[in-house]
């Protein structure tokens, strides 16, 4: 199992573009306007199941982020922090707001 961070950022960008492809398009989803009737469009409520969960298993597999056996665990460079965000967040630069980060979703209610 290898630190995510030891991949370069086209990795990164495809695996995450496969995943969110394969969370979201969907075809003719309820509601769906007839001009995009029988296209993969992105759903934002679109359903998941078992199969989904395989796949995105598989991509983490294949980018050596899975582990390879009980216990194993990313390399870290330092610790995790005992409590607040994952020690890798940053606030978003003065002035700028950011979409909250699933690490920075850990610390609220």
């Amino acid at each position: 199992m290898i630190d995510a961070s030891q991949l370069s950022r086209a990795v990164l960008e495809d695996a995450l573009g496969q995943i969110a492809d394969r969370l979201f398009l969907d075809i003719n989803p309820v509601g769906c306007p007839a001009e995009l009737r029988d296209q993969d469009v992105y759903n934002p409520d679109k359903d998941w199941d078992i199969d989904d969960l395989e796949f995105i298993a598989g991509l983490l597999r294949t980018a050596g982020l899975a582990p390879d056996r009980l216990g194993d665990q990313p390399p870290r460079d330092d610790p995790p922090a005992a409590s607040g965000p994952h020690p890798r967040c940053r606030p978003a630069p003065a002035g700028r707001v950011a979409a909250p980060r699933p690490c920075d979703l850990r610390s609220q209610p």
